[in-house]
């Protein structure tokens, strides 16, 4: 999901521990790549999602269009767009 952190933490996991950081974004109209879910290529144990809730997701659009582009609401930052992209396989959200 934007907004999760995703770079920032790939950044500092890169430098600060030598390790080789994948970020991938994963999104509801494109299938994930191939390789992240192949086991012969990828060890599923080193591989994790980062999550962000509805209401905190909204919130971090709704600022970050009000301050680019000085607009209030957006269709990005509605409320069933950001619950179909926080949702988790599990159905916890």
């Amino acid at each position: 999901v934007s907004r999760s952190g995703k770079t920032p933490l790939s950044v500092t996991l890169s430098q600060s521990t030598g390790l080789r950081v994948a970020n991938i974004p994963l999104v509801l109209e494109c299938p994930p790549p191939k390789e992240l879910l192949d086991e012969s290529t990828i060890d599923p144990q080193r591989v994790f999602c980062l999550t962000v809730s509805p209401s905190q997701l909204k919130k971090i659009r709704e600022t970050r269009l009000e301050q680019r582009l000085g607009v209030k609401a957006m269709e990005a930052a509605k409320g069933q767009q950001l619950l179909q992209e926080t949702i988790t396989p599990s159905g916890n959200g």
